[in-house]
């Protein structure tokens, strides 16, 4: 059972008592004198005189509800509302199969409705809470509720300038994404900064990156001192992305060079599952930079990174392991890391691979492994180019089209009159690119 919904479990049996198993009472008696913090009022008292329901029926109904946010719970940092978890989700299913009174959707989206209604009444009494709620569920949308982003952006906007914290976070990135408004970054920035002003350290984090983007600054040029002072503020609340930005910014020529602070930086977010800190972390163990070298603690890090899917880390540890870098030479566990950085899109890992598979380096000599892994590195730098500029592929063609216009030109061949109609257009559409 959700652990912050006592108060709905109690309900919902006392209400219909005689029709739940006797396990079930006792469950929400424990829930409800154990968890008294976290409880809420879903409004299924109304629900508990009138429907006629077992007390699990309208358990469900509650959780239900819950999930999408109409009913009062608990919010995460980031403006949502945490959902239930995998086993309890389970739970449910396993009480829908033995529950014959299970609610129809014609029943939920009645209740839905219901309760909308009750929401939007209370937001439009000028509650902030309840306009931050409402504008969290229509920004959202549910199987029950029509996403209305432009309703969702007025809602939370009218909480925000009631001093709400989180709906001003919202606010403000709706601004900067344009979502369900105009593009305007510097209210947008003004939201952020009411709500990193209030503390919340994602607010922090996004301000600090507008400073360093020349937000709302007249030559547009970055404003790296507020960026940091923010970063900082973020970093000492748990923000894992502001400790490593900062750890970055303290390698880099933007601020003055403290190799040791960027270590601390690094080991701060690295500790929070931080994947390019744990990078980082493996680097710095690695090269000695702002801590002494170890190359055991680097292999350690590096794992933690490759394991966590970065690619970059899995190159490294091949390369680690091919040359015996701080450790015994081990081919045949470079291929396995070069395999995993492949694998991951790492262009130069693919390229090893084929060298070691055409040599015998690490596994037996296998031309058409090699081949292949050849094959796979070229791919990597077409799709690397492609990101780059989705035309690139274009010119490349073109490129070769030129070359065999040219060819048929010196043969003296009349070019357009050896060609289908669908080959003339591309030549067109290459010249025009050109």
């Amino acid at each position: 059972f959700p652990p912050h919904w006592p108060q709905v479990l109690a309900m919902g049996c006392f209400g219909r008592a005689a029709a739940a198993p006797s396990a079930l009472v006792c469950l929400a008696l424990w829930r409800f004198f154990t968890e008294p913090s976290g409880s809420a009022f879903l409004g299924a008292a109304p629900l508990v005189g009138r429907a006629p329901r077992s007390g699990l029926s309208l358990l469900r109904i509650g959780i239900r509800l819950q999930s999408l946010g109409l009913s009062a719970g608990s919010t995460s940092s980031d403006g949502g509302v945490a959902g239930a978890s995998a086993e309890e989700e389970e739970e449910e299913e396993d009480w829908e199969a033995e529950d014959e009174d299970e609610p129809s959707e014609a029943e939920m989206q009645a209740e839905a409705d219901r309760q909308l209604r009750v929401l939007e009444a209370k937001a439009n009494t000028g509650d902030a809470d309840s306009q931050f709620r409402l504008g969290r569920i229509l920004r959202k949308g549910s199987q029950w509720v029509t996403a209305d982003d432009e309703r969702a952006f007025g809602f939370l906007r009218d909480a925000a300038d009631q001093g709400h914290a989180l709906a001003s976070m919202v606010v403000g990135s709706m601004l900067w994404e344009g979502e369900g408004t105009d593009v305007d970054g510097e209210e947008s920035m003004y939201y952020t900064q009411v709500a990193a002003t209030s503390g919340l350290p994602t607010a922090q984090y996004r301000l600090a990156l507008m400073y360093y983007e020349g937000v709302g600054e007249e030559d547009g040029l970055p404003d790296v001192k507020s960026a940091v002072l923010w970063l900082k503020q973020a970093a000492a609340r748990g923000h894992a992305d502001a400790a490593f930005r900062l750890g970055g910014m303290l390698l880099s020529n933007e601020v003055k060079r403290n190799e040791s602070w960027a270590f601390d930086f690094f080991r701060q977010a690295a500790e929070q599952g931080h994947v390019p800190a744990a990078e980082a972390m493996g680097l710095c163990y690695r090269w000695g930079t702002g801590v002494t070298s170890d190359v055991r603690k680097a292999i350690y890090w590096l794992k933690k990174a490759a394991e966590g899917g970065n690619p970059d880390s899995s190159w490294t540890l091949g390369c680690m392991f091919r040359e015996g870098e701080g450790t015994p030479k081990d081919a045949s566990a470079a291929v396995r890391w070069y395999t995993e950085a492949a694998d991951g899109g790492h262009k130069s890992a693919a390229e090893e691979l084929g060298v070691m598979y055409l040599m015998g380096e690490g596994v037996p000599v296998d031309e058409e492994g090699s081949a292949y892994w050849f094959a796979v590195s070229s791919k990597i730098e077409t799709m690397q180019q492609e990101a780059a500029d989705p035309d690139a592929w274009m010119y490349e063609y073109d490129e070769v089209v030129e070359d065999v216009f040219n060819k048929r030109r010196k043969q003296g061949e009349d070019v357009m009159d050896h060609v289908s109609d669908e080959e003339k257009q591309m030549w067109i559409e290459s010249q025009g690119r050109r």
